[in-house]
Formats: C-alpha cells, sequence, structure tokens
C-alpha cells in the first residue's frame, strides 16, 4: 500500500520572508514511510526544478522551510513520499 498524503499547505506566502511547507504522510497498516520530498520550481520554469527532503515534525507531520522568494514570484509545488519501496505524489 503506498503512503497517503493529506492537509498540504496552500495558501500565499509572504514576499522576500524564509516559510514553511507543510503536509501529513501516512501509511496504511503502519507500515513505514521511508521518505518525504518537496519538489517546486518558481515561475512556471522547470529548469528551476528543485528537490528537498522534508523532515519529519512529530506523528505523521512533515514540513520543509524554503527561503524568500520575490514579490510576484509564482512558486509551483508538490509533495513525493515513498513507503516500503511504493511512491506516491500530492
Amino acid at each position: 500500500m503506498r503512503p497517503i498524503i493529506s492537509n498540504l499547505s496552500i495558501y500565499a506566502y509572504p514576499a522576500n520572508q524564509p516559510f514553511n511547507i507543510t503536509c501529513d504522510v501516512t501509511n496504511f497498516l503502519r507500515r513505514v514511510v521511508d521518505s518525504v520530498y518537496l519538489n517546486y520550481y518558481t515561475d512556471f520554469n522547470l529548469a528551476n526544478l528543485d528537490s528537498v527532503l522534508m523532515s519529519s515534525t512529530g506523528g505523521n507531520s512533515y514540513s520543509v522551510g524554503l527561503p524568500g522568494q520575490s514579490n510576484g514570484t509564482s512558486l509551483i509545488y508538490w509533495v513525493k513520499a515513498w513507503g516500503n519501496g511504493i511512491s506516491y505524489y500530492f
């Protein structure tokens, strides 16, 4: 069974200030969540694609901090989680 990603933070971020993106990741039948990554790029430019490991903040919650972005910058992001060798996107 693959991991389930939920409660991904989706809201406007303040310009030029670091911010956190959070989500919850669970795996049925008490299976292990191997890793959780945030994939993102800015201004609709896939050449800027980056991936960062999210940290567990307790329970099923994960978080990662990103640097501030200039006012008007578009941020496109999604989470990829692995559990038991199976990946899932949200």
